[in-house]
């Protein structure tokens, strides 16, 4: 087959992105798309092809403690580290057994799941289909609090602990998003990421095929005629000349929302508009500091633990359906302390924080977070802000509530 693909941005992977801190590669930070678990069979078979070297959470993500944060509160501490709840004592005790159900749930869901890798349900023509013929449906066709309920998982572990996984990966809470992604979004099992950053997958995906690969071009529109598609392109830099280019294919496939792409399309290349996507916007924030969580921002008192990582959960003031306000009163959907790195130049030791956010972050965010005030360290407010306008800028997505 000969393929050719047309690729807007300047760089292969999409979200998948590494961005390195003090421009060093010694020191690459996943900025979208950072982890992929054992039971993507696609990604781990594709990283043994292609001899990537995998790099498994515990050694990027060293937590020493996690906590949930309701905007009021915090409604769970964890010191020891890891998200195998169920095996914990102390959740046991606190939640009685909806931890046990819902980690049998889980592992029963995502089971089904994981039959759309094997005969005689794969290779297939319709998802759809097999959604069906797996009972699949049973999880796609209802929120993750009505499966949970369904299956005997109750409050507070569900909107505690499971609604700060559904967060954390998807951006949703329980009320809006659906039982199949809750679930999955549980499957924490064999987490991992490549050296060096996830897109080197799809860099030798498209090397392995030999495929064309333009960058920095984008699809104007798209003809069919005597059978053959003609496909019209041009730069995406403004700088360059945009010199529209023509070139005819027997086969296209639109790897992108389709009404959000400004493609134009002929009248008899498209029989439905597709449907409006409610997409959330997220917005990751890097930067790095010397400086530790700050406890009296989340109420903490003197002495008090403070956690290295922080999830979010809603508030009981905070409607879980709600579509506007996704984030509720947290104001954020998590901050984390990935590793600890040292300066290049002043040799001393920083920490990289990961913000996931709603909107971007603002100086008095960060100010508050860390525990800097006008008053006693306008020196390092300054610092702070500095480093967060210079090692990356915000990047927002679009991230679609209905898939995976």
């Amino acid at each position: 087959m000969n393929i050719t693909v047309f690729e807007r941005s300047s760089y292969i992977g999409g979200r998948s992105t590494t961005v390195n801190a003090y421009d060093d590669p010694t020191h690459p930070v996943e900025l979208g798309a950072s982890i992929f678990v054992s039971v993507n069979e696609i990604l781990m078979n594709a990283t043994k092809e292609f001899g990537l070297e995998l790099n498994p959470l515990a050694d990027e993500e060293q937590h020493e403690t996690i906590g949930i944060w309701n905007g009021e509160k915090f409604v769970l501490l964890q010191t020891s580290g890891g998200w195998e709840w169920w095996n914990n004592a102390k959740m046991l005790w606190k939640y009685g057994m909806s931890p046990i159900r819902a980690n049998n749930l889980m592992k029963a869901t995502v089971a089904k799941f994981f039959k759309l890798y094997q005969a005689p349900f794969f290779p297939f023509r319709s998802l759809s289909e097999r959604v069906v013929e797996l009972d699949l449906v049973s999880a796609t066709g209802v929120t993750g609090d009505q499966l949970l309920a369904s299956n005997s998982v109750y409050p507070p572990f569900t909107t505690d602990i499971i609604q700060a996984f559904t967060r954390v990966n998807y951006l949703q809470n329980l009320g809006v998003i659906h039982g199949l992604e809750t679930m999955v979004s549980m499957a924490t099992d064999g987490a991992t990421q490549v050296k060096g950053g996830n897109w080197q997958i799809f860099d030798r995906m498209l090397n392995a095929s030999g495929a064309t690969v333009h960058l920095d071009t984008t699809v104007s529109s798209l003809e069919k005629n005597s059978g053959q598609y003609t496909l019209t392109s041009k730069p995406s830099n403004a700088a360059q000349k945009s010199v529209a280019s023509e070139q005819q294919f027997d086969s296209v496939v639109i790897a992108a929302p389709l009404q959000y792409s400004g493609l134009k399309l002929s009248e008899d290349l498209l029989k439905k508009i597709p449907d409006e996507i409610p997409y959330v916007q997220l917005h990751a924030t890097l930067f790095t500091t010397p400086l530790k969580l700050d406890g009296s921002y989340f109420g903490l008192k003197p002495g008090d633990v403070v956690p290295t990582t922080v999830y979010t959960t809603l508030s009981p003031s905070d409607d879980p359906t709600s579509r506007t306000d996704i984030v509720g009163k947290a104001g954020f959907f998590s901050v984390s302390a990935l590793r600890s790195v040292t300066h290049p130049k002043s040799g001393r030791k920083e920490f990289i924080y990961k913000i996931f956010s709603s909107e971007a972050v603002t100086n008095e965010f960060l100010g508050s977070l860390l525990g800097i005030t006008r008053k006693s360290s306008q020196f390092m407010l300054s610092y702070l802000t500095n480093v967060y306008l210079q090692y990356p800028k915000s990047r927002a997505w679009q991230i679609p509530r209905t898939t995976t």
